[in-house]
């Protein structure tokens, strides 16, 4: 676990998973992963991929993913977004909305310019990975501007949608919070590639909010997901994007299909991710889904 300074707000917290020649411990965390812990990080230099995980979940929420990618020479960085990570949900969605993509910047800036293994770091190649509110992180990151004028009309007539059921888009009515939601959102230039995994949100996302996003993009949906329902956030996004991404959906299937497979007698706090439908294997499809991952951040980010 590092902390990341993120200026007069409190530390930023992200686990860090890389390829190393050290003896791994046993089980060095919640995922029952055995790590390399605090051994130095193989020679050369390798690509970098943040992964921003959803609305409340922590830096492990996605740490197969993060395992993969190691393994297959990559250095990746999961964020526990401040105010809205596992056992600190308190701020309200119109600032971590603002803020995730914030978290994301200075995360690069303290592994390219203070971590002791920087040198390390293929500063030119450099991905994200996002799910849910983290698939909405990544958009932001790579360019895009949020429409929330549109996004609160949309949950006027739209009051199902679980977004706007939890009132993510009510404080957007305030002057002050407008005010400060007009500000330029953060993006990041650095990266060079995302993955967005049943991006939350996506109904704020016109192809005005999408034109700047001009990095390639990997989409996966969820066909039944109740969470962030396709045909009003994924399939907008990517009606809108200015060039096609490279689209997966998968049939008969969740929201949490992409979070890592878990066993909910293991971790009772994560049970409502730990189902599987009838017939699917999480764990089998996490290998598939882990290695399109690998396939397009070794394409989109090329030596």
């Amino acid at each position: 676990m590092l902390e990341v300074p993120d200026g007069h707000e409190q530390a930023i917290q992200i686990g860090v998973w890389y390829p190393s020649e050290g003896l791994p411990s046993e089980r060095a965390n919640a995922a029952g992963q055995r790590l390399a812990i605090n051994s130095q990080v193989m020679g050369g230099v390798h690509p970098l991929v943040i992964i921003s995980p959803g609305n409340g979940a922590g830096i492990e929420a996605h740490a197969d993913t993060a395992f993969a990618l190691a393994e297959a020479g990559y250095i990746v960085a999961s964020i526990a977004h401040t105010g809205d990570t596992v056992g600190q949900k308190t701020s309200r969605p119109s600032k971590w909305m603002i803020d995730r993509p914030r978290h994301v910047r200075r995360t690069i800036d303290y592994l390219l310019e203070a971590w002791p293994e920087r040198s390390k770091i293929a500063a030119t190649r450099i991905g994200m990975f996002g799910f849910s509110a983290g698939g909405f992180t990544a958009l932001v990151t790579a360019g895009g501007h949020p429409n929330l004028r549109l996004a609160s009309q949309f949950c006027n007539r739209s009051k199902g949608e679980l977004a706007c059921r939890l009132a993510m888009t009510r404080d957007f009515s305030s002057k002050m919070v407008a005010s400060r939601a007009n500000d330029p959102w953060v993006s990041d230039p650095r990266v060079r590639a995302v993955v967005v995994a049943s991006p939350g949100l996506g109904f704020s996302f016109d192809k005005e909010a999408l034109k700047d996003v001009q990095v390639p993009v990997q989409l996966w949906a969820a066909s039944d997901d109740r969470n962030a329902p396709i045909a009003s956030n994924a399939l907008i996004v990517q009606k809108n994007l200015p060039h096609p991404p490279e689209v997966h959906v998968v049939e008969g299937v969740g929201h949490f299909i992409f979070s890592r497979p878990c066993n909910p007698k293991r971790e009772p706090q994560r049970k409502r991710s730990c189902v599987s439908p009838t017939n699917f294997t999480q764990e089998e499809f996490h290998q598939v889904f882990n290695n399109k991952i690998m396939q397009f951040f070794d394409l989109s980010l090329p030596q």
